[in-house]
């Protein structure tokens, strides 16, 4: 099994200072929104992928593409898991985020089985990719699901070996294979593509301005917002939902819902305390660290996060929460 650790190992920064060296003078801008809902995945041992713009600045011209800073993140738990999706081991601290060609970057929270096949494909084919063409996200676009169909090439021989007991070969050149085992291998091939277990959200920049997409094997969504993938995913969308994260707001702000939505995430069970990031901002090299689940952002936290309400247990606010309340309770009739 492929180790993707060492990808963002040697890049660690603090997040804190990384955040407010970076950050210049702004001007915030409504959020102009093309974009599909994504699609809920019904995979349920899948850990947390975010990926968001933000500080987004819609030129007044409108043949000027706007600009957006990208967040990407995922958290470090990886599963191995055979060709039944049955895992047979997990480790809490692993690279999850794939660099790709001209500073784009791809954060999967599947297992590892099919998405390293689908990230290394996409690579090789962004490579032969001319990024000067005024087309390049649509482009990109057509590399992200011909990377799942080549999965799917390989997929397929697994699939049918494994429920049917044939080989590729037979099933698309014997003409004298039996009508059971073609029907068969029909059924067990349906959705094609879709079949691949991998979802990626992948982010960069163009000259045409950002790119943020959720891609599967089934569907492939483009947004101006943010993108959420894995099991977890409804939590950490409600705590968006809840901060009413939208691109037009500043990075330390869209940075600091993201930690929250993904810490908030990490309720569910698959989902580790630590985790990867990465921002790529409309002009510069993209930069890689590590959010430790305890000290990073820790004043912001302690600043903007939710308080403690142990205080309420308390005798006297007890008492005076029933008295305030009693003042406003509508009259009992029996």
């Amino acid at each position: 099994m492929h180790d993707r650790s060492s990808i963002v190992k040697n890049y660690f920064l603090s997040a804190q200072a990384l955040l407010y060296s970076r950050l210049g003078g702004r001007r915030e801008y409504p959020s102009y929104t093309i974009t599909s809902p994504p699609m809920k995945r019904e995979d349920e041992d899948m850990t947390i992928v975010i990926g968001m713009m933000t500080n987004s600045i819609q030129p007044n011209d409108p043949s000027i593409p706007t600009t957006s800073h990208l967040l990407l993140c995922a958290d470090s738990m990886a599963t191995h898991a055979n060709l039944a999706g049955v895992p047979i081991t997990s480790h809490p601290a692993q690279g999850k985020i794939y660099p790709l060609p001209h500073g784009f970057y791809a954060a999967f929270c599947d297992t590892y089985y099919k998405a390293h096949e689908v990230a290394t494909e996409l690579n090789g084919r962004m490579l032969k990719l001319d990024f000067t063409s005024d087309g390049i996200k649509d482009l990109i676009k057509i590399e992200v699901r011909e990377s799942f169909d080549y999965a799917f090439s390989w997929f397929r021989e697994a699939i049918l070996r494994r429920d049917v007991g044939i080989t590729v070969e037979q099933y698309l050149h014997d003409k004298k294979l039996r009508p059971d085992l073609r029907r068969r291998a029909d059924e067990a091939l349906q959705g094609g593509s879709g079949l691949v277990p991998a979802e990626f959200i992948i982010a960069g920049q163009t000259h045409r301005g950002p790119l943020l997409l959720l891609a599967n094997g089934y569907d492939l969504y483009e947004t101006t917002e943010f993108h959420v993938s894995g099991g977890p995913a409804d939590s950490a969308i409600s705590w968006l939902k809840i901060r009413e994260q939208m691109s037009n707001m500043s990075i330390p702000r869209s940075f600091y819902h993201m930690i929250e939505a993904k810490r908030f995430a990490q309720i569910d069970p698959t989902v580790s305390r630590t985790t990867q990031i990465v921002w790529i901002p409309p002009i510069g090299e993209p930069m890689l660290f590590q959010d430790d689940g305890v000290t990073t952002l820790k004043k912001l936290i302690e600043k903007y996060g939710l308080r403690p309400t142990d205080e309420l247990d308390s005798d006297d606010i007890r008492k005076r929460f029933e008295d305030e309340l009693r003042k406003t309770a509508l009259p009992y009739n029996t």
